[in-house]
């Protein structure tokens, strides 16, 4: 409590020296990394297609949204292979990195490896791990272990009716990665997948090879048997009929979805039938309001980026005090008001944020 006290009397009697750090790099930067979207290239209906075989323009595609790829394209974020293991068994998916130390998965995909009743979330008999590079899912030299799953509110696996994630703690910094700025989902836009799914085999069973692929889908207006306030859908047109037999991002959970500005849009959690039609994946929207708060802390806890922006609006100013400090008294306490995220809002927090606020940071 001492610190506690200590950190309010020191942090206010700053108030008037006005002690707020610029954001023109940082706003610069992103700008700078958005203007290589265009390395993307144009969407067309009759070449793109996440998986639509074993060739090398969807590979090469993927590179642009892995960690340390050769032309990075978004703004931040990243796609990582992701795996669980239980009792030894393993299963693979994809995650979504809002950041370097935080990531998002669905939670249908780890919760066989869960405990909520455990300190960490991780169950006695399982482990999880995270693992970069465009061969990452058998490529175990860039590993790194998940130390903490963090659940939310009104989250359940598996249900087209409420949201299907969780976040994952990797306890140290991943190298490569930058905060996400997150985006907003627009009907008709063209949006970018990337992650370690299957490729098709022509009226076959879609055969994994654990190589990152991506590609381009229109965004739908409307989705099949899933809550729009949740998901939204991608279409996928293929190259040829004999690969229109796959299911959009198969086995691919978790892959992120970015815009061509490079801002992430949301993550994979589901896919339809794609046998001679369209493949369609659903994903979790990162635009809803609820989960665009929760989410939101996750993306900015490294060093050299502006923790207390609270409001995410790119400025420290005293809006974001103010906000926190109505989130941290709020009756229950507000989205993003444990700022240490040690699970638990206390005055700690309060002297935490206080303390990254008046340090401009």
């Amino acid at each position: 409590m001492s610190r506690f006290i200590n950190t309010i009397k020191n942090a206010f009697a700053e108030l008037g020296a006005g002690c707020f750090s610029g954001t023109a790099g940082r706003a610069a930067a992103i700008a700078a990394t958005a203007a290589t979207a265009a390395l993307v290239g144009s969407y067309s209906t009759a070449t793109a297609g996440v998986i639509s075989g074993p060739d090398a323009d969807h590979r090469a595609l993927a590179l642009t949204y892995l960690p340390g790829g050769s032309a990075v394209v978004n703004t931040g974020g990243a796609s990582v292979a992701f795996r669980t293991y239980v009792d030894g068994i393993q299963q693979n998916l994809t995650a979504t990195a809002l950041g370097p130390r935080y990531i998002v998965v669905p939670l249908h995909g780890v919760n066989r490896a869960l405990d909520v009743n455990s300190p960490t979330g991780i169950a006695a008999n399982a482990s999880i791990e995270v693992s970069t590079g465009p061969h990452a899912q058998d490529d175990r030299r860039n590993v790194y272990q998940v130390v903490r799953m963090i659940f939310f509110p009104g989250a359940v696996a598996s249900n087209p009716n409420a949201p299907d994630y969780a976040v994952g703690d990797l306890g140290a910094d991943l190298m490569n990665v930058a905060p996400a700025v997150l985006g907003s989902a627009v009907s008709g836009q063209v949006a970018w997948a990337a992650g370690f799914g299957s490729w098709s085999v022509p009226f076959g069973t879609p055969a994994r090879d654990y190589f990152a692929r991506a590609g381009g889908a229109e965004i739908l207006s409307q989705n099949i048997n899933y809550n729009s306030a949740y998901y939204r859908e991608g279409i996928y047109w293929s190259r040829t009929v004999s690969y229109l037999q796959w299911k959009g991002l198969n086995g691919d959970s978790g892959s992120p979805w970015f815009d061509a500005g490079g801002n992430l849009l949301g993550m994979s959690v589901a896919a339809t039938t794609g046998t001679f039609v369209p493949g369609r994946t659903i994903f979790l929207r990162f635009d809803n309001p609820t989960i665009r708060a929760l989410l939101l802390p996750f993306t900015v806890r490294t060093p050299g980026c502006l923790l207390a922006d609270f409001n995410a609006d790119g400025e420290l100013n005293p809006d974001d005090l103010a906000d926190y400090i109505g989130a941290f008294f709020a009756i229950p306490p507000g989205a993003g008001s444990d700022f240490n995220l040690d699970g638990e809002t206390n005055p700690d927090d309060l002297a935490d944020y206080i303390g990254a606020f008046f340090a401009g940071c």
